[in-house]
């Protein structure tokens, strides 16, 4: 009687097992889901740091870039200033300073600039802006120092000798700074486009977990109630 019994019970232990290790499989597979979702979690999170910061040192660049393209511009009008209203020694000094001191900013946005690390030709590039600048500050002054030894009386003929000079600078300066702006929209745009693939890899696993999972509990479920007809 003893051997019916045990043979009589093997059956439902057989049954038993059969849903335990459904039920396994399926906690399992969510977990493992879990799992996945959270290291994609992890480095989507991750990613988006180094993107943000990437985007940020872009933007402060790009704020140097466009703060030397404004004071390079402003030194070109005291220049301007300094001809057509230094006729009085005092003010040709209040224009050459303010000419002088727009010059140290050019210099001092391009140098800060040149120490982003953000491209590696960016140095060169920079550096052969600036030489062009100082090259052209020199010419000033000494177009300046003959301006003011002349007393003033010929503006025209001292701008002559320096016409246009400012123009390959500018548009240097102007390049650069449309450069970066349009880096920073490439920069964004590739961040969005590799988030919304990153979204849709989690999207599918954890869906494609889920439903695994949510099949095997079904047939868990299934197994149970034949179970309990038996």
């Amino acid at each position: 009687m003893t051997n019916g019994g045990a043979a009589r019970r093997r059956p439902g232990d057989t049954g038993l097992r059969a849903r335990l290790a459904l039920g396994a499989l399926g906690l399992f597979v969510v977990v493992t889901a879990g799992i996945i979702a959270l290291f994609s979690l992890y480095y989507a999170n991750l990613h988006y740091q180094r993107s943000t910061e990437t985007l940020r040192a872009m933007e402060q660049a790009g704020r140097a870039a466009v703060d030397a393209q404004v004071a390079f511009k402003l030194q070109v009008q005291e220049w301007k200033n300094s001809l057509l209203r230094g006729r009085d020694p005092a003010d040709l000094q209040t224009y050459n300073s303010a000419m002088e001191e727009r010059a140290e900013e050019v210099r001092g946005a391009l140098t800060a600039l040149a120490g982003s690390g953000l491209d590696e030709t960016l140095p060169a590039r920079i550096g052969e802006i600036l030489a062009a600048h100082e090259a052209m500050t020199a010419r000033y002054r000494e177009a300046l120092a003959g301006f003011e030894a002349g007393g003033g009386a010929d503006p025209w003929s001292v701008d002559a000798r320096v016409r246009g000079i400012d123009r390959p600078i500018d548009q240097a300066l102007d390049a650069l700074a449309e450069g970066f702006s349009d880096r920073a929209a490439e920069e964004l745009a590739a961040g969005l486009a590799a988030s919304a693939e990153r979204y849709d890899d989690l999207r599918r696993v954890v869906l494609v977990a889920h439903g695994l999972g949510a099949l095997l509990l079904l047939g868990l479920l299934l197994a149970s109630l034949r179970a309990a007809r038996r």
